[in-house]
């Protein structure tokens, strides 16, 4: 975006206005300049947080699939059937383009991910149902072998830390939910409050008794 004065923006409104009145400039001139640069100054902070809010949420999507990956190339230094190796060479090919599909998809529509599509809450729904299928195949030809580990690809887990982080987020923003419904329902006692107070409640049990490494949506609704 391109600012008018730029010269001025990080100047205070004050520190402006005073020194462009020193300079002689017109008083009204002096109070277009400056009306100019404080909306440039709340665009400017209002697209930084937009960004970071952007870069916050496609960070904790993204990370699941970047850790997947690496992961699977790490389980592929270690020799293992010719049936194992074509498994994992074909799992790490969809994971290597899945995460080029989506950095393009995040520069491309400006938008988080749950505003791409809230349906898709782990990076494993931007996998075609049948690329999954062939994959899941692969893995499944592998022959068995005794106290070796197996891998289950596509599965819809993110790293604990990440969990974590997430949950307890969720867990405070449905609480101030909570009480918002419930100080709704004690001025409007309505059938609509109190279903969405049950809801909510409900949804406060589903946080406290997720799985570790279970994926956590943005907001409490994502729960149903």
């Amino acid at each position: 975006m391109g600012y008018r004065f730029v010269k001025y923006m990080k100047m205070n409104t004050n520190e402006l206005d005073r020194m462009l009145t020193q300079q002689g400039v017109p008083p009204l001139r002096v109070q277009e300049i400056v009306e100019t640069v404080t909306e440039q100054k709340k665009a400017q902070r209002k697209a930084k947080a937009h960004k970071q809010q952007m870069d916050l949420q496609w960070g904790e999507f993204l990370a699941p699939l970047i850790h997947e990956h690496k992961t699977v190339r790490s389980i592929m230094r270690y020799k293992g059937s010719p049936e194992r190796t074509d498994a994992l060479e074909a799992y790490a090919l969809v994971l290597d383009s899945l995460k080029g599909r989506l950095h393009l998809l995040m520069r491309e529509k400006n938008k988080t991910p749950l505003q791409l599509n809230p349906e898709r809450t782990h990076w494993s729904d931007y996998v075609p149902a049948h690329i999954r299928d062939e994959v899941h195949l692969l893995f499944d030809a592998i022959p068995y072998k005794a106290k070796a580990k197996v891998k289950h690809p596509f599965a819809r887990t993110i790293p604990a830390i990440l969990h974590n982080k997430r949950r307890e987020r969720l867990l405070r923003s449905t609480r101030k939910a909570l009480d918002r419904a419930q100080s709704e329902y004690a001025v409007t006692p309505s059938d609509e409050n109190a279903h969405t107070l049950s809801r909510i409640k409900e949804a406060m049990r589903i946080i406290r008794d997720m799985n570790m490494n279970e994926p956590v949506p943005a907001t409490w609704h994502g729960l149903f």
